[in-house]
């Protein structure tokens, strides 16, 4: 009985959360640099939880790596060498192959922007790390002029930014946005373990119950609260924990 309701629980995992979307700046990469600044515009009532950048460990080892990441409301122009002007979010550490890759970011905090709102992020690394980014030598060229958009979020064109230094100005963040609205229509979850198993009743699962959450194209989507429950019929049983929060691959277990 317990394995017919495990094996249900897969199929009924309740989407508590806004829906997610993810906002793609694509290549082509043509410049790098240890930070970045750019600006979101909200379209609608969003809110930012994570980002998936291009990288490039320009030592030839295999390394862990810390990285900075900062935000103010309003844009970034007229900021750039004001550390009192930004709020840090946090920290993320990752390991990094040689050379060139995309990696995603375990967003610290989310943050909110309203419908018309600006907000200002500053991504920030070691020496030995570059965000990669866009050279904007082709229209929109300017500072501050919207590279990509969707009906929800606009980014804009930003600057190459190291340690709060004099800003290298029209850099085009290369990478993905992640962001929620305050629709409730659910993403895709998919059970990636756990499913199914039996158990005697008072007894723990010998395995986790894991999933993935994708937004559009598949994107993992990190920072997202996935809450399981039972049927409402048939055999049941308590969890240990009844919610869990993705990490920077869209995954979490209970």
């Amino acid at each position: 009985m317990l394995k017919r309701w495990l094996t249900a629980l897969a199929w009924m995992l309740c989407a508590a959360w806004a829906h997610a979307e993810a906002l793609v700046s694509p290549p082509p990469l043509n410049n790098s640099n240890t930070g970045i600044m750019f600006d979101v515009t909200a379209l609608t009532d969003v809110t930012i939880t994570g980002f998936t950048a291009a990288m490039i460990n320009n030592t030839t080892t295999v390394g862990t790596h810390t990285f900075g990441i900062l935000t103010r409301a309003g844009t970034h122009i007229g900021s750039e060498s004001t550390p009192a002007a930004w709020t840090p979010l946090g920290s993320t550490t990752f390991t990094l192959n040689p050379g060139q890759q995309n990696s995603s970011f375990d967003f610290p905090m989310a943050v909110a922007v309203p419908a018309g709102g600006t907000q200002a992020f500053y991504l920030t690394a070691a020496a030995s790390v570059n965000f990669r980014y866009n050279y904007r030598s082709a229209a929109p060229a300017a500072l501050g002029s919207v590279t990509v958009a969707d009906p929800n979020l606009a980014l804009r064109n930003g600057s190459g930014v190291t340690n709060f230094g004099a800003p290298i100005v029209a850099r085009a963040f290369v990478g993905t946005i992640v962001y929620r609205t305050t629709a409730t229509l659910p993403d895709t979850v998919t059970a990636i373990a756990g499913t199914p198993q039996s158990a005697t009743v008072s007894t723990a699962f010998a395995a986790a119950l894991a999933v993935r959450v994708t937004g559009s194209g598949g994107v993992p989507l990190p920072g997202v609260t996935v809450t399981f429950a039972a049927p409402g019929a048939g055999a049941s049983a308590a969890l240990g924990a009844g919610t869990c929060v993705t990490d920077g691959m869209g995954e979490c277990s209970v």
